[in-house]
This record gives C-alpha cells, sequence and structure tokens, in this order.
C-alpha cells in the first residue's frame, strides 16, 4: 500500500498539537528514568515530532549516541538543527546495519505502521532492546489491524493489545508492561486491565509501553 509521507511536512514546528498537549505526559519521563539507569551506549528514536524526548536524553545522558529516524523532512531538518543524528527512513524499511543500536524507542508511531511483522523483523534485525509506547489500543476488541483510514494518518484504528503482546513474543521478551495516565498515575497493566474490564471503560491519553529484549538469532 502506498502511503503521501509528504502529509508529515505540513506541521510548523512549535506548534504540533499531539507534542504540546503531551510535552509533560508521564510516558516521556519513564522512559527518560528508563535510559538514565541503563548502560546503553546508543538510541534510535523512531517517529520523533519536535525531538523532546531526545532533548531530554542529551541532558540527562550526554554520552548516548543519540540517532533519529523519521519519514519527515520538517522533523529530520529541526532534529539536525538540534545537533542530533538523523536518517531518513520507514520504520519497517530503515536500511541500517544488523544490530546496528542498543534500543529503538518507538512513541506513538507503533500505529502507524502499515504492516506490523514488517516492522518487528527490521526493529529485531537493527536493535537489541525495544521500548515502545502506544495511545491507539484497548484491551480487547477488535483485529490487530485494520484497514487503513483515508482520512486519517493511521494504518489502524485501534489494537487489540493482547493480538499485539503475542505477535511480538515471536520477536522478543516483554519485560515491563505498564500504563501511564494522562492524569500523572503509572498502574501496572494487568491492574490496569482488570479495572477496564470491570468498568468497561478506557480513558484517551492513557499510554500503554512495551519493553524488552529482541531474541538472539
Amino acid at each position: 500500500m502506498d502511503y503521501d509521507y509528504s502529509k508529515w511536512d505540513k506541521y510548523e514546528i512549535g506548534n504540533i498539537p499531539w507534542s504540546t498537549s503531551k510535552v509533560d505526559h508521564l510516558s516521556k519521563a519513564k522512559f527518560a528514568q528508563y535510559v538514565e539507569e541503563s548502560t546503553f551506549n546508543n538510541i534510535l528514536e523512531i517517529g520523533c515530532g519536535e525531538a523532546l524526548e531526545a532533548q531530554t536524553i542529551r541532558k540527562i545522558r550526554p554520552d548516548i549516541d543519540y540517532n533519529i529516524l523519521d519519514v519527515s523532512n520538517t522533523f529530520l531538518d529541526n532534529a539536525k538543527k538540534l545537533g542530533f543524528k538523523t536518517i531518513k527512513g520507514e520504520m519497517h524499511n530503515t536500511g541500517l546495519k544488523d544490530k546496528e543500536f542498543d534500543l529503538v524507542y518507538l512513541c506513538a508511531i507503533l500505529e502507524h505502521s502499515p504492516n506490523l511483522e514488517k516492522t518487528f523483523e527490521e526493529l529485531k534485525r537493527i536493535s537489541n532492546n525495544f521500548y515502545f509506547s502506544m495511545f491507539k489500543w484497548r484491551v480487547a476488541g477488535g483485529g490487530l489491524k485494520s484497514s487503513f483510514h483515508k482520512n486519517r494518518e493511521y494504518f489502524t484504528s485501534v489494537f487489540n493489545i493482547n493480538k499485539l503482546l503475542s505477535l511480538l513474543s515471536n520477536y522478543g521478551n516483554i519485560e515491563q508492561l505498564f500504563i501511564c495516565t494522562v492524569d500523572g498515575k503509572f498502574i501496572d497493566y494487568e491492574i490496569y486491565k482488570e479495572t477496564i474490564n470491570k468498568k468497561k471503560e478506557h480513558r484517551n491519553g492513557n499510554y500503554l509501553s512495551i519493553v524488552g529484549k529482541f531474541h538472539d538469532e
């Protein structure tokens, strides 16, 4: 399926809706904490927006070689101006070397994947560890990936998280699974799932984070 990536060049740095509204979201702070406590030497972030996380990591771990891959010239030009190494490419076709990075980080980007199997295969090929944060997901209901929305910028409307985790387990071991809520709470996924099952509701803005290690070849 062809996709017009030029859509992502229409945004103006400093005026990106999802970036300005999520700048203080707990999910970003948890990622920064994870990296700060790690022994990673390099990181690849895919889909950087205004490179907010990249700038945070540079402050707390200036020793890390932080790289950014994106399809948007607007976002790449901004990241380059900020002094980060940039690569233009797709998450399922990066063109990078095998196991080039210690960690690959995607925040609200898997939702844009046209093919999750190819995406996971590629991420596993280029990296040893993964950190995914997602906002378009549900505990149950729906398929793993729905058809492309012509009037939106997502290949999926919502993920069935159980099916997604099952697919991901073919490529790596999930070590952490937690929720960062829009009102700043940190909740274990299993506890959150039970709450959702009872209340039958899910609040938009609650990010699911999936952290783990890809299988060795």
